[in-house]
């Protein structure tokens, strides 16, 4: 789980912690960080589904499909659909970067870097 540093306006690449953390940033405006996030070696991340995200969600386990269930990794394909994929899964689809509160996925065929494929940004917070 990533943390937040209260002096610090960006999560840290820590994943310890508590599922949520809330934050309150100089507006007075309270967020809740809802995601749990595991560091790559390279400065990536991957993050896990919710169980409030899961409905309607396919985890792919090699040759095999099964219902998303909490804790399955988020897998962004190259046309934006999201799939699962099973715990410690860090692919090309599944890994993003982490920019403060946003991550960004930016699945390309093959794994070759491409500055003009797709990018699919997601918020880690939520008002409370």
């Amino acid at each position: 789980m990533a943390q937040m540093n209260p002096s610090a306006k960006t999560p840290t690449a820590s994943v310890k912690g508590p599922p949520s953390t809330t934050v309150s940033p100089t507006s007075g405006v309270g967020l809740t960080y809802v995601a749990t996030l595991h560091p790559q070696p390279d400065g990536t991340v991957t993050r896990e589904f919710l169980a409030s995200e899961v409905t309607g969600i396919v985890t792919y386990e090699g040759d095999v499909s099964r219902p998303a269930r909490p804790g399955d990794i988020v897998s962004v394909q190259p046309n934006g659909t999201l799939q699962g994929r099973p715990p410690g899964a860090n692919g090309n689809y599944e890994v993003a970067q982490l920019n403060g509160f946003l991550l960004t996925y930016q699945p390309t065929e093959g794994g070759v870097a491409d500055p003009t494929s797709a990018q699919y940004v997601f918020s880690l917070v939520r008002l409370t």
